[in-house]
């Protein structure tokens, strides 16, 4: 795979790394008028630690890598699922208890070096997320693959082990490009193409400087409509204390999604940048909650996790943490999404209930430690929040402040405290199978139900998005029954974006801003 970085210095586009550099130095540079009509350069908390799509899972990597790599499918701003590298949506047959489902690629897709992207790329992905020795996303789904049948470059179909609800889903199948993929290495972990990938979506990667910054120009062999922007810039920021006056003098011109802003502060962006900038907020899937340890001895008691919820104020909290942009959360499921049910009972604001359970525990059973992300100012005033009132309640709370890596590593291997304050942003079409099931990749407290098992079990052997409704329904009421996690805040997603800027549609959902950024365009 060829590098790029010395080839990046000489060709970048004019004033283009003048101006990264003033940022980067000195923290912003002069205003410099209006932005440059084929460049965005956006700010963000977080730089990436792959660009590998079978390998991300972290909101703020896949924003960046939704540019430099499609999937089959998407979730437009609409929650409506339309092809993207397919030719249109797959179609389906039953046979045998099996379920197969046949693709077609649209015709003249390349990856970014010029090699075809076919059908035999999207197969060896199925082999590199379906090998348990590397730390693939999507293991659970690779496995339930029977066969992978590619039938020409364009064609393939693979079988399921019975009825699988999601055989459509974006992220459902990584495109990976077999010619030019690294191989693992038994000395370090695997996670991909960490630098220099060769991609298949509308840009390709000129220079990365880790910490620092990351350019992306229009890739030429990218078979979609043609790109508006020459460039799409990333700026890796500390924390979100210098987005600000980064908008203010040019030195970045936007925030998606994902780049750690929080809505607290969208109020003084509002007021300070109306001349020239536009805050999008969007209602999503973002579920702000306690991840519970289900081996504690108290908190795996389902009563004592009601009480923990009983304890917070979630009108308060939304206020402290996120200006007011967030709604409580009382289960699974965001008010758009159909396995949402307003009719489903809720646990009311009660610190006094609260106290007659947790006070009564042991002294060693009440006391606790809170996880927090680090880098977030959000985050921790949420800790401060709830750290408050379970004290009230009766609770002893020591915060814990992590790096996201660290904190990830542990609960990955089951090592983490026994309340952790976390972030699941999820898409429509989202059955809580990763962190309900008892063998959910994103259940580190180790819950486990068997009546949600065989709920979830029946959910995914539905096909019909009629027929799923209800099955989705009732696992809300299992889970807000259960509480294997307390829900907190359903927030909106913030952006902020140049006024002039035409084609930004956030979803508020796991499909990144960029999903579409191939329509970003500033007028001529």
């Amino acid at each position: 795979m060829r590098a790029r970085g010395s080839r990046a210095n000489r060709t970048s586009g004019a004033g283009l790394p003048a101006l990264i550099a003033c940022a980067v130095a000195l923290g912003g540079c002069p205003r410099r008028g209006p932005p440059p009509r084929d460049t965005l350069i956006l700010g963000t908390t977080r730089d990436l630690s792959t660009f590998d799509p079978a390998f991300t899972q972290l909101s703020s990597e896949q924003e960046v890598v939704r540019l430099l790599f499609r999937d089959l499918t998407t979730l437009d701003d609409d929650w409506a699922l339309v092809p993207d590298l397919a030719e249109a949506l797959p179609t389906v047959t039953a046979t045998g208890g099996d379920q197969m489902v046949e693709w077609r690629l649209r015709p003249g897709l390349k990856w970014s070096d010029g090699h075809p992207l076919t059908a035999s790329d999207v197969r060896f992905g199925w082999q590199i997320e379906a090998n348990s020795a590397l730390a693939a996303v999507s293991h659970d789904t690779a496995a339930r693959v029977r066969r992978f049948e590619v039938e020409d470059p364009q064609r393939f179909r693979v079988v399921f082990r019975g009825a699988f609800a999601d055989y459509a889903a974006p992220r459902v199948h990584a495109v990976l490009p077999a010619h030019a993929y690294p191989k693992p290495s038994p000395d370090r972990p695997f996670a991909g193409m960490t630098e220099d990938p060769i991609s298949s979506g509308p840009f390709r990667v000129k220079e990365h400087v880790r910490g620092q910054h990351l350019i992306l120009e229009r890739n030429p062999f990218w078979a979609g409509p043609a790109p508006g922007l020459a460039r799409v810039v990333f700026r890796f920021f500390p924390s979100e204390d210098g987005f600000e006056a980064a908008l203010a003098t040019g030195a970045i011109h936007a925030l998606g999604e994902a780049s750690g802003l929080t809505p607290d502060r969208v109020s003084a962006l509002r007021d300070r940048l109306k001349d020239t900038h536009r805050v999008v907020a969007k209602d999503g899937g973002v579920l702000l909650h306690l991840d519970v340890r289900h081996q504690h001895p108290a908190l795996g008691r389902p009563e004592v996790r009601r009480a923990l919820l009983a304890a917070v104020d979630r009108e308060g909290l939304a206020q402290v943490t996120y200006d007011g942009l967030a709604t409580p959360a009382d289960g699974l499921f965001p008010p758009r999404h159909p396995g949402f049910d307003p009719e489903l009972p809720t646990v009311a604001h009660d610190p006094a209930a609260a106290r007659v359970v947790i006070s009564a525990l042991p002294a060693d059973q009440r006391t606790w430690t809170l996880t927090i992300g680090a880098g977030s100012q959000a985050a921790a005033r949420a800790g401060a929040f709830l750290k408050d009132a379970l004290e009230v309640a009766g609770a002893r709370v020591t915060l814990r402040t992590l790096p996201m890596k660290v904190l990830f590593e542990a609960m990955e291997a089951g090592t983490q405290d026994p309340l952790v304050l976390f972030a699941w942003r999820v898409r429509p079409d989202w059955d809580g199978a990763s962190v309900v099931g008892a063998e959910g990749r994103q259940n580190p407290g180790g819950y486990a139900s068997p009546e949600m098992d065989a709920l979830l079990a029946r959910v995914a052997a539905t096909v019909d998005p009629t027929a799923r409704a209800p099955l989705l329904r009732a696992i809300d009421a299992r889970f807000r029954a259960d509480l294997p996690a307390i829900p907190l805040l359903f927030r909106q997603t913030v952006s902020v974006v140049p006024k002039d800027l035409a084609g930004w549609r956030p979803t508020g959902t796991a499909t990144p801003v960029t999903w579409n950024a191939e329509a970003w365009r500033f007028p001529e």
